[in-house]
């Protein structure tokens, strides 16, 4: 096998091509999503080949001599074809680590995309890992609403989305992104945590553009203004929410409880997953009690996502069972 570096100008088609037939792609791996930030990282992506066929992409940047994949997406791993078994797949992370290691790259943290996110089972990585001795450093704990064992949703939680449509709240999908940016998301974010969101508003409009199949935006109106809202990305059969905030106004008149029962009901049919995010912090060693309550009372229960440490020279360790 050959392993290679990925090039803009060069490889951006074959990449792309790649992803429509892999069993473990999203479009946040398409390099038009992923390029969005490349001010921000030092893209260090590869591409596998197998004598001259395209085998496995691998989205990743470079970090203080850390290859890291990906700090910019929220889910990575080793993108491989439907048809690619074990056994390829332990040979494909041989030669990923034994070129890393070739070009002093000693450590590699690998970000996992975690199951229902795919549509084919993908837990290969999880079992070559093992064999490479990685270190298992952060699990995040997603809540997911799985379609097809749903569980009820809380009856306070129903009473209060029923309430806010008696007060007159209504939901609207929104390709216009700016208020709820400015005057709920971002201001929410600056005074819980002292951050911003992940996207600008002039990032996630570009995203949504390219994207408009994937990228959804949801608000809830009450008294004509943006109550709440949240912004989904969807793909492979599961809509995730990128981003879910609400007004202190909306919060008290139970709109994102009106807004998401709304949702699930209407996604039901149609998809497989509902993912409401990660409800931890820390990498993974604290909960946030609250929102897991919030979450787990529309009927979303853990899946786990998990980030593995591996020493480059541990391709050693997956001579014998190539």
């Amino acid at each position: 096998m050959t392993v290679i570096r990925f090039e803009k100008n060069k490889n951006e088609e074959e990449w792309n091509s790649f992803l429509l037939q892999a069993k473990n792609s999203t479009f946040l791996f398409n390099r038009n999503f992923m390029d969005y930030h490349s001010d921000r990282f030092a893209d260090h992506s590869l591409m596998v080949y197998d004598e001259k066929k395209l085998v496995a992409l691998l989205p990743a940047n470079i970090y203080e001599g850390t290859l890291i994949s990906h700090q910019g997406l929220t889910y990575g791993g080793i993108i491989t074809g439907v048809n690619t078994k074990l056994s390829k797949i332990i040979e494909i992370v041989y030669n990923v680590l034994s070129f890393l290691h070739s070009q002093s790259i000693f450590s590699f943290k690998l970000k996992l995309i975690p199951s229902f996110f795919t549509g084919y089972a993908t837990e290969e990585l999880e079992y070559v890992m093992f064999l490479a001795n990685a270190e298992l450093f952060r699990r995040d704990a997603a809540i997911v609403i799985d379609f097809s064992e749903k569980i009820p949703i809380s009856g306070n939680i129903r009473r209060e989305g029923i309430a806010a449509e008696k007060k007159g709240a209504s939901i609207k999908a929104d390709d216009e992104l700016s208020v709820f940016w400015n005057t709920v998301l971002t201001p929410n974010l600056h005074e819980k945590y002292g951050v911003k969101p992940v996207h600008s508003l002039e990032e996630i409009s570009l995203l949504k553009e390219k994207f408009p199949e994937n990228i959804i935006h949801v608000n809830v109106y009450l008294d004509n203004e943006v109550a709440a809202g949240t912004t989904l990305f969807i793909d492979n059969k599961t809509v995730h929410c990128q981003y879910i905030s609400s007004t202190e106004k909306g919060r008290k008149a139970g709109c994102l409880n009106f807004l998401f029962k709304t949702l699930i009901n209407d996604f039901s049919t149609k998809y497989n997953y509902f993912d409401f995010g990660i409800v931890n912090e820390q990498d993974g060693r604290y909960v946030n009690k609250g929102m897991l309550f919030w979450k787990e009372g529309f009927g979303g229960r853990t899946k786990k996502h998990d980030f593995y440490n591996i020493d480059t020279a541990s391709f050693s360790l997956l001579e014998n069972h190539r």
